[in-house]
């Protein structure tokens, strides 16, 4: 009963309403939401950081505040800010997940932010975020999966990594796998990747699932896929992935079962050159 009071308080007694703080919370909010009013920027950041700070007080009031938040976070120019508020979107969503969780999409966006801190500092907070389980792995992981070929050396690493800690999760990379190819090699999705790019990815991806289940389950899936998708570049892509796979007698059987996935594809040169390819493994392999 007291958790229950102490709790309905924050929520409305102390930054909303006539709470004792709530006329410095309408002075946060006014400085954030006009910044050609209030231009230094050492204010603008420091009125982020207590926007923040305020919001983890009061699920309502970081339920009225999350669109502010995530527009700062989205359109400051101050780095400084981009990167502070990253670190609170992890801290909320920890803190009220139904709240914040269907604003992650604009976290994953900070992926490709201009500058290299506020990217590790997004792919730090992810990686926490989703190893420990605190957030679902959805098909914005394809987000991640573009850091393995970033710029930046320690972001590459932290993207590495991020995969490594994820295959040992279950199923749960098998799982998102088919969704990462298809969203990096879709023409129509606003994550498309050059195929040389798309390959180095995939190919350090598709090494950490290594149970012969999931590898043989995978062709199906990827086969399937195939069948599915309707551009050259996806019949490529998945081609690519499916002679990136160990082969065994059971996951070759799969393969043949679902010949007619993929027998039209194969008029396409590049993905009759792959499945050449394949052939010429297994043959090396017996």
């Amino acid at each position: 009963m007291a958790t229950e009071q102490v709790r309905h308080m924050l929520d409305s007694d102390v930054v909303c309403g006539n709470g004792v703080l709530a006329g410095f919370s309408l002075l946060i909010i006014d400085v954030c939401k006009n910044p050609k009013k209030y231009q230094n920027p050492l204010i603008t950041c420091v009125a982020a950081t207590a926007l923040a700070e305020t919001m983890m007080v009061s699920s309502v009031f970081c339920n009225e505040n999350m669109q502010l938040l995530v527009t700062m976070l989205e359109k400051c120019s101050e780095e400084n800010v981009r990167l502070s508020l990253v670190i609170a979107f992890g801290d909320l969503l920890f803190k009220f997940p139904n709240t914040v969780e269907p604003w992650t999409r604009f976290l994953y966006a900070r992926l490709r932010d201009e500058s290299w801190k506020v990217r590790r500092n997004t792919l730090l907070v992810l990686s926490h975020l989703v190893t420990n389980e605190m957030v679902k792995v959805k098909g914005q992981i394809s987000e991640v999966a573009l850091c393995i070929v970033d710029e930046n050396e320690e972001i590459v690493d932290l993207a590495k990594r991020f995969f490594s800690e994820l295959s040992l999760k279950g199923n749960t990379l098998y799982n998102v796998l088919p969704d990462i190819i298809s969203h990096l090699s879709n023409p129509a999705s606003d994550v498309t990747v050059e195929e040389k790019n798309f390959e180095i990815i995939l190919k350090y991806i598709m090494d950490q699932i290594q149970k012969e289940k999931q590898l043989e389950n995978l062709v199906e899936k990827l086969c399937k896929r195939m069948k599915e998708s309707i551009c050259e570049r996806q019949w490529k892509d998945l081609a690519f992935c499916l002679s990136l796979l160990p082969w065994s007698d059971r996951s070759l059987r799969r393969l043949i079962d679902h010949a007619y996935c993929f027998c039209d594809r194969l008029l396409y040169q590049p993905v009759a050159t792959l499945f050449l390819n394949i052939v010429a493994t297994v043959t090396r392999s017996n």
